[in-house]
């Protein structure tokens, strides 16, 4: 008899299988005698009332709080909304963040996104890989970790299409050769276009560069808050504002030869602001910190000051049922 076996659609289906594993892994955090049992589990607080309530129905069942200890590490679970869900999958590839840490999935999904499309950067590319994810999505209709698959990449063709057709490049057409009869494709491509990698590639290599060193900085900035946060000043100031203040210090200088000067009020305002820049990086207290940097790697035990790891109790209860 097979009718209580599932077929090869229900295994592809909704992660079948995986589901079935994590069921029988379930079984060994009970704590069972012939008629009794004990689950202890993580649980995020706001469910607890809902848990409760469904508990409470059953009078042979009951529900308690166990505050977790300071040495255990609860699990996590991710609060993303459905633009920026898909990029957890990115994050587990590496190491998903513990209970005291930031989730990087919001602040990854635009980088990601943006660099997936920079390294393609071809409308061309970017349109098909879109129309395929949409067809995906709606012919197949999957769940869970297909879904967020197939969102993510959605998501990054959409991302390319837009790159590619801001740097002019569709399945690597010259629209230089099209016929008269197709000028108005030449007219769009030009209308839409910021410049032509092909022909303008140091402004290609200028956007590239300055792109990294945006993603660099707000790296750095996030470990700042971080060390901050659990009150390594010293470790804050000393390990990563330098590195900050020296991507950001050659910034005036290069602007103000790379841009072309217009006239306007927002251009003057403009070159106000990184004339008003240029001194304060290259101040006194700017060049301490920079030279204080090397110092606070070499001399770690003399720089950094005693500090408590102390952390607050982090908002998920444990409850068992």
């Amino acid at each position: 008899d097979t009718s209580g076996v599932p077929n090869i659609t229900t295994f592809l289906d909704d992660d079948y299988l995986q589901i079935e594993i994590d069921k029988e892994s379930v079984k060994e955090k009970f704590f069972f005698t012939g008629k009794v049992f004990v689950l202890n589990g993580w649980l995020r607080k706001r469910d607890y009332t809902q848990l409760s309530d469904i508990i409470g129905e059953y009078k042979e069942a009951s529900v308690s709080i166990i505050e977790k200890d300071e040495e255990e590490e609860p699990p996590i679970l991710y609060n993303n909304n459905r633009l920026v869900s898909p990029f957890e999958m990115i994050v587990n590839l590496y190491s998903p963040p513990n209970a005291k840490e930031i989730d990087p999935t919001p602040i990854l999904m635009p980088f990601y996104a943006l660099f997936f499309g920079i390294c393609l950067t071809e409308a061309g590319y970017g349109l098909v890989i879109a129309i395929a994810s949409i067809l995906g999505l709606v012919l197949l209709k999957p769940r869970n970790g297909m879904r967020k698959f197939l969102n993510l990449f959605l998501i990054l063709g959409v991302s390319t299409f837009v790159v590619g057709a801001l740097i002019g490049t569709v399945f690597g057409i010259n629209f230089d050769l099209l016929p008269e009869n197709l000028a108005w494709l030449r007219k769009a491509r030009y209308s839409i276009m910021l410049f032509d990698s092909g022909k303008d590639v140091l402004t290609f290599f200028a956007v590239s560069l300055a792109l990294g060193v945006i993603h660099l900085i707000t790296g750095y900035i996030i470990k700042m808050y971080m060390l901050i946060k659990s009150g390594d000043w010293v470790g804050a100031v000393c390990d990563h504002l330098p590195w900050v203040l020296l991507l950001l210090a050659p910034a005036p200088k290069i602007l103000i030869k790379v841009l072309p000067a217009h006239e306007g009020l927002l251009n003057t305002l403009f070159y106000v602001l990184l004339a008003l820049l240029e001194p304060v990086l290259e101040s006194p207290w700017v060049s301490t910190i920079l030279r204080l940097g090397p110092l606070c790697f070499k001399f770690p035990l003399l720089l950094r000051l005693p500090k408590s790891y102390d952390h607050p109790q982090h908002s998920v209860r444990r409850c068992n049922a």
